[in-house]
């Protein structure tokens, strides 16, 4: 009966897993190197991402003008609800929110220049301004989709000591079959969860 007691008096954190019982083995802090995106890999993006013991995902894209990822341009925040999780590294993430902000005047132009192509449909009565975030969940911008909120997203893990990969995260945010195979983002270890108080 002690032993139960004691077990019982665990915070939920400290067991890795979420109030709703889903298992957490991913939590901390990662972040992958400079990653060349675009056409002929001519434009670059970081990622951070954060899980939290009680199963919040949160990611942020910083993309850059250049593959060497020294100009920021546009910046990508996701936050979801890790809703399942399984031994095998099954991961569905409901969407909360995907917000973007523009950080650059030559990337600015083109988004409002090109609304239905680059600017995620805003019109220009509706223009983007610099460092401004705006909704984009369910939207499409400059080719990449994102799903609505609520929609929930399966995807795939497989972690090896302290490197981190996805089938589908950073590079998709639309809802796919869950991958079978890592993705070629890599994510480092930089952190331990934040723990609630």
């Amino acid at each position: 009966m002690l032993t139960l007691s004691a077990a019982l008096e665990v915070p939920v954190h400290a067991q890795d897993v979420s109030p709703g019982g889903v298992r957490v083995p991913i939590q901390g802090y990662w972040t992958s190197g400079c990653i060349k995106l675009g056409m002929g890999g001519r434009h670059g993006a970081v990622v951070t991402l954060h899980v939290s013991p009680l199963g919040m995902l949160r990611a942020q894209a910083q993309m850059f003008a250049g593959p060497s990822c020294d100009r920021p341009t546009v910046l990508a925040r996701y936050r979801g609800e890790i809703t399942g999780n399984s031994a095998l590294g099954e991961l569905d993430h409901r969407v909360e929110a995907v917000r973007l902000s523009v950080a650059d005047k030559d990337a600015l132009q083109l988004y409002n220049e090109h609304p239905d192509r680059l600017g995620c449909g805003f019109t220009l009565t509706q223009p983007w301004e610099l460092n401004r975030e705006r909704d984009v969940a369910g939207r499409t911008c400059g080719g990449q989709g994102f799903a609505a909120a609520e929609t929930v997203l399966k995807d795939r893990y497989w972690l090896e000591g302290e490197e981190l990969r996805f089938g589908a995260l950073p590079l998709t945010l639309e809802p796919v079959a869950r991958p079978d195979r890592p993705g070629p983002v890599v994510f480092y270890k930089i952190g331990l969860a934040d723990r609630p108080e």
